[in-house]
């Protein structure tokens, strides 16, 4: 459904070139209208056979995403040593580590 047809209206129209490895430039009447900054992260996603839309990410703290009554916050110090000792696994694939690699992998 296009912006009009869901009663907001358009704020602005831009016709724009894609370039040769597929970027474009959004024109700035557009980033404005929409409140885009430099560094905002875009969510496009295909609609079909010539049409996709790009979605603005908006920019929130991750500790926001974890807020609520039935969240769950992670220990982030716990989340970072899990994962340096799952890294460290990888790394050290296909032979057994020694027991000083896996308390270094360990250390925040």
């Amino acid at each position: 459904m296009m912006p009009s047809e869901q009663g907001q209206g358009v704020l602005a129209v831009a016709l724009i070139r894609l370039q040769e490895r597929g970027q474009f430039t959004v024109p700035v009447r557009v980033r404005e209208a929409v409140g885009m900054r430099s560094g905002d992260q875009l969510l496009v996603r295909a609609l079909g056979p010539g049409r996709f839309e790009v979605i603005a990410v908006p920019r929130r703290p991750l500790t926001e995403f974890f807020k609520g009554p039935k969240a769950n916050v992670p220990d982030l110090a716990r989340l970072r040593t899990d994962m340096g000792a799952d890294l460290a696994g990888e790394y050290l694939a296909g032979r057994t580590p020694t027991s000083r690699e896996v308390a270094a992998a360990r250390e925040p």
